[in-house]
């Protein structure tokens, strides 16, 4: 498989790191101590002032919109010519150069920045709580962590968290969103804030008792999830209890999916874009337990079970195409 190379994990952090300052900075309330800070942090490396201007230009740059723009209406093109494939990997070379600065412009990416835990926006991250709780927040997933001597709480911001909850009695573990409200005292489960105004709570082990801001509640056990928003409550459902411990290692199990939904998923942990040669191609059933949170190695394995040749291009862009007979 010819894929080419993405940025690196210090790559990410880095641009992580610039758009944080740049935000903090360009605030109107930023005083004497923020710009000293931001400087310091830039002097400190050579790599930390390439990745400041870098935000700093792109942010204002006029051609993102027109880069996502011509990028959607030359990808859609793709299966009329190689001529026009090579215009739309440029153009998705242009639209990723205008992410470091437009990823502040991406909706939700105010609250991501604004609470107290995130997870990188193509990568999982896993904490321990000071009493032993542990979490893995799932990609460009944010959570505000509130401990005290008589509560403890975690307030879901924004995408999904695997939750081994410490015992503790005295102080039922709460597991917030702007739907729900999971408590649970000792037990590993998985939230996931969905689209459509909706969460997915699913139970690996022990008990939870989910209640949403109608005041509708229910308990589940191990084995089971179900689906809420803010005035109903959906059915329970009997799962795999082993999903929430992939969830959390970024392992996804896929029945007869449609490739075009799997790829999406694992679109969601690479920095570049999935292109599809023709959209047919997105309808064939893949059916395969996938490590998504490793593009390459998902990738590499549906091109080794699947008829499917994966081309690499210029600023990580990968076409897929169907193999010849």
């Amino acid at each position: 498989m010819t894929i080419r190379q993405f940025p690196s994990a210090t790559d990410d952090a880095l641009a992580d790191q610039a758009a944080r300052w740049l935000m903090r900075v360009s605030d109107p309330a930023a005083g004497p101590d923020d710009h000293a800070a931001c400087n310091a942090w830039r002097t400190a490396d050579a790599a930390h002032e390439r990745a400041w201007q870098q935000a700093v230009q792109f942010w204002r740059r006029d051609e993102l919109a027109l880069a996502l723009a011509v990028a959607a209406e030359q990808a859609a093109a793709v299966q009329t010519g190689a001529r026009r494939w090579r215009t739309a990997a440029l153009a998705a070379v242009l639209l990723l150069t205008a992410v470091l600065g437009g990823v502040l412009m991406l909706p939700g990416v105010g609250s991501w920045l604004l609470a107290d835990q995130q997870a990188p926006f193509y990568r999982l991250r896993q904490m321990t709580l000071p009493d032993g709780t542990r979490i893995t927040l799932d990609a460009g997933s944010a959570a505000d962590i509130d401990y005290s001597p008589s509560r403890r709480r975690i307030a879901l911001r924004s995408g999904s968290v695997v939750v081994e909850a410490a015992h503790d009695p005295q102080r039922p573990l709460l597991v917030e969103t702007a739907r729900a409200t999971v408590t649970v005292i000792g037990t590993r489960f998985l939230v996931a804030q969905q689209g459509g105004g909706r969460d997915r709570i699913a139970v690996q082990q022990g008990r939870v008792a989910v209640r949403n801001q109608a005041g509708i509640d229910v308990h589940l056990t191990a084995g089971q999830q179900i689906e809420a928003d803010a005035v109903r409550l959906g059915r329970l459902e009997s799962i795999d209890p082993n999903n929430v411990a992939d969830f959390a290692t970024g392992w996804r199990s896929f029945e007869a999916v449609p490739l075009k939904t799997v790829l999406a998923e694992i679109g969601r942990y690479r920095f570049a874009p999935i292109l599809l040669a023709d959209a047919g191609l997105g309808d064939l059933p893949v059916t395969a337990r996938l490590q998504v949170s490793d593009p390459e190695r998902a990738l590499a394995a549906l091109q080794g079970s699947l008829p499917l040749l994966i081309q690499g291009w210029p600023g990580g862009l990968l076409r897929i195409q169907r193999t010849h007979p």
